[in-house]
């Protein structure tokens, strides 16, 4: 239930402070260039500072009561999350708190995996904690390919937590294997390689995989095979395969006198 409730406490915070950013992006210049430039809590406090009374113009009043309000509920809602924070650390302390203990492995996190795990005997073993938090890999062979895919089902929220303990271990960690050339952004990374192929040898008799430009080489297009299947069948008008136009009719000049002579 607490983990519910920070979560919920942080998505109104954050769409009310998308709110108040919105509406800097609209005021008055003035006002924009005096707010625009500050961090999240200098912009709240100077909110919270705003006098919608000291200002002549209705809209503009609306306006500053407006962020004065948002200002307010963002504050209200850090605090919750705060206090959240606290509740959540002194339960997973008292009752679990050898995790703490592991690295990567924070306040949040160790609650949601407390939360998933729920108690003794739900689990018969790692395969099937590994299945709940969606990280086992799906088969997802066709034919003689023998390939694997994410699994995009289980307990979203188990996931999310060893995804963060993987990436806090992958930065922090000396300890933690790292692949050759791997980082954490896979999309700035494009020449990233299989693991596999560097674990296994490859055989000498296997013979290398056509790779798209060798496919390419040897494939005629339309236009080729025409021409060649032209070229290989024979004439049926007597005409010379391969010659067009004036080259045909020279051709067929030459040959009238000599059949005369026969």
């Amino acid at each position: 239930m607490l983990l519910v409730t920070r979560e919920s406490a942080i998505q109104a915070r954050t769409g009310a402070f998308n709110q108040l950013k919105a509406l800097i992006l609209t005021a008055p210049e003035p006002l924009r260039q005096r707010l625009r430039a500050l961090k999240r809590h200098a912009l709240i406090d100077a909110c919270l500072r705003l006098r919608p009374s000291a200002v002549a113009d209705a809209e503009e009043r609306i306006r500053r009561t407006v962020m004065q309000r948002l200002a307010r509920r963002i504050r209200d809602l850090t605090a919750e999350v705060h206090a959240a924070d606290d509740e959540l650390a002194e339960l997973v302390v008292r009752h679990v708190g050898h995790l703490l203990q592991m690295r990567g492995v924070g306040v949040i996190t160790a609650a949601q995996c407390w939360v998933s795990w729920s108690g003794p005997g739900r689990f018969r073993n790692e395969a099937a904690f590994a299945a709940l938090a969606g990280v086992n890999p799906i088969e997802a062979s066709s034919g003689k390919h023998t390939r694997h895919r994410l699994n995009p089902f289980g307990d979203r929220a188990l996931n999310r937590a060893l995804h963060h303990i993987a990436l806090t271990l992958e930065r922090c960690d000396p300890e933690t294997p790292r692949l050759p050339g791997q980082t954490h952004q896979r999309r700035q990374n494009p020449a990233r390689r299989h693991p596999l192929s560097q674990a296994l040898p490859r055989p000498q008799d296997l013979p290398r995989p056509r790779t798209p430009a060798t496919r390419r080489a040897g494939r005629l297009t339309n236009i080729e095979a025409s021409r060649t299947e032209s070229a290989r069948r024979p004439a049926v008008d007597g005409s010379v395969p391969g010659l067009q136009g004036g080259d045909q009719a020279s051709a067929g000049s030459r040959r009238r006198p000599a059949e005369a002579e026969r």
